[in-house]
């Protein structure tokens, strides 16, 4: 009798490694330095691959080596620890051909000098660092008001051993009073983005100052900003003509001639973010006059808005190639005003790929309308009032005229708030003409 032969049993290590990467970028919460110490094949498989790492750990300096070693193609990274110094060091030390740094820094009252002396030292000699593009720093401060100020010396010390960057993101900062703006920015002529969200020290020579300094700016983010005046950010506008993306403070109260004079400066921003205060009907046909090349519109309020139906349509209708939108409907008298206004609106918004709507009823009509005429939409969201008294189920009778005739294969998400019975029903009413929708 034949011996029988034995059979080879095939494993996921025997798939070419294209449809390993497939495999990979199906895994949830996929950590690729997890997975690359499985096996050598698979760590062949990732090592080209890898363009993100994300580091949580508090581990040696030589654990990190070990990590850019196995990982050469490394172009962002994020660290988010407890102490970094260790990270710092090894990236400094490297070969990657880094662009993106982002960092999570957390001071206690016992760390005086973070980081420390000799981690900035061989920063200050590194290749990798000088190199990197983008920089974006979460620094969470804690103590009395002179601990804070000395390390935002050391924060202002840091930054400035980036000399090329492009990107900052410079979030919740404690460092732009007493001078810090003028020691950060004075050697970054090549800034082009710079965010400084819920920056409270900011003031009209702060703002003056980074316009002198920064004179290629094409990006800004003041939300979050309200200490200073309309009269600097339109001598700001003036002095950076190159500005394409724009996030406004949503001020309390502001000069609604003054802040038509700033948007008509904006003649070719393709992102504008304002709200609360600074926006009237009259702001957003002026901006609508200019015809921006706008791909990216936020348009939000806190309490009651002080624009209209009328001046939303002006400026939508006036740029027809937004991609994303997200915005507060104003309050109108009648049950379905909005939903229809705004159903005829996205009608001449074919290029939509996200929408974000906050309103005060349930927009069905707004959501047919979406399906049937953006053909790009992927992401829809719809948000309104709580209050079940305000949302009458009698608007779905005036949308059957409004249903889609064909199916919309690129919607791939649908969220309706609050997740109530109003959103089951608008969902099972919309269901049926997005095949792709997830459950």
């Amino acid at each position: 009798m034949a011996a029988t032969r034995k059979q080879r049993v095939t494993t996921i290590e025997d798939l070419p490694a294209d449809l390993l990467q497939q495999v990979f970028s199906h895994v949830p919460d996929f950590d690729p330095k997890l997975i690359s110490l499985v096996s050598k094949q698979f760590l062949s498989v990732l090592n080209p691959t890898v363009r993100k790492l994300a580091i949580t750990d508090s581990s040696s300096e030589s654990h990190f080596q070990r990590l850019f070693r196995r990982f050469p193609c490394v172009k962002k990274i994020h660290v988010s620890s407890l102490k970094i110094d260790g990270a710092l060091k090894a990236i400094s030390s490297s070969d990657l051909a880094l662009e993106k740094l982002q960092l999570w820094m957390f001071e206690y009252p016992m760390a005086v000098e973070y980081p420390g002396s000799d981690t900035m030292s061989k920063m200050s000699t590194s290749r990798v660092i000088r190199s990197v593009g983008s920089l974006q720093i979460s620094w969470f401060l804690v103590g009395g008001a002179d601990r804070k100020l000395v390390r935002a010396r050391r924060m202002i010390d840091f930054v400035r051993l980036f000399p090329s960057l492009t990107e900052l993101d410079f979030r919740y900062s404690f460092c732009w009073r007493n001078g810090g703006v003028e020691s950060v920015t004075w050697k970054l002529p090549n800034l082009r983005r710079i965010n400084l969200q819920d920056n409270r020290w900011l003031t009209d020579e702060i703002v003056a100052v980074l316009s002198l300094n920064c004179p290629n700016l094409e990006s800004v983010n003041f939300e979050g900003c309200p200490n200073f005046t309309l009269d600097a950010l339109h001598t700001f506008f003036r002095n950076n003509p190159r500005l394409v993306s724009v996030d406004l403070p949503r001020l309390p109260s502001a000069s609604i001639p003054k802040m038509i004079e700033c948007v008509r400066i904006l003649k070719n921003v393709t992102h504008f973010s304002t709200g609360y205060g600074c926006v009237e009907d009259a702001v957003l046909q002026e901006l609508a006059k200019s015809a921006p090349p706008l791909k990216s519109l936020i348009l939000e309020y806190t309490f009651s808005p002080r624009y209209s139906m009328e001046g939303v349509s002006a400026l939508l209708m006036a740029c027809p190639g937004l991609e994303r939108l997200t915005i507060d409907l104003p309050y109108s008298t009648g049950v379905r005003t909005q939903d229809r206004k705004m159903s005829e609106i996205v009608k001449e918004l074919p290029s939509l790929k996200l929408i974000s709507v906050q309103s005060r009823y349930p927009c069905l009509m707004t959501l047919f309308s979406l399906v049937w005429n953006c053909p790009l939409l992927e992401t829809v969201r719809l948000a309104r009032d709580p209050d079940p008294a305000k949302n009458m189920i009698s608007v779905f009778p005036g949308a059957a005229g409004a249903r889609p005739m064909k199916e919309n294969y690129s919607i791939r998400s649908i969220e309706i708030r609050p997740q109530d019975n109003i959103a089951r029903i608008l969902l099972g009413a919309i269901h049926p003409y997005c095949p792709n929708l997830r459950k």
